[in-house]
């Protein structure tokens, strides 16, 4: 799998224009992210730890979208 990243993150760079380095930076102003910057694996655990907490029983049937501000919606 990491091959698999490096690879795209390459082809990114490619694409863009970019050293293969400066991918994880200015990815998320690639993708206008609101925030600035990727989501952390923490950040999506502590979401996954809040719903399956049962804190929240009246949330059913949403989606709940942990992109930084990526997805552009009205």
């Amino acid at each position: 799998m990491g091959e698999r990243v490096e690879e795209r993150g390459d082809l990114l760079a490619r694409c863009a224009g970019i050293a293969p380095d400066d991918v994880p930076d200015r990815l998320p102003a690639m993708l206008g992210a609101t925030t600035g910057r990727l989501t952390q694996p923490e950040e999506i655990a502590v979401l996954v730890a809040l719903l399956a907490s049962g804190r929240v029983p009246n949330v059913s049937g949403s989606d709940l979208v942990i992109d930084g501000g990526t997805r552009k919606v009205v």
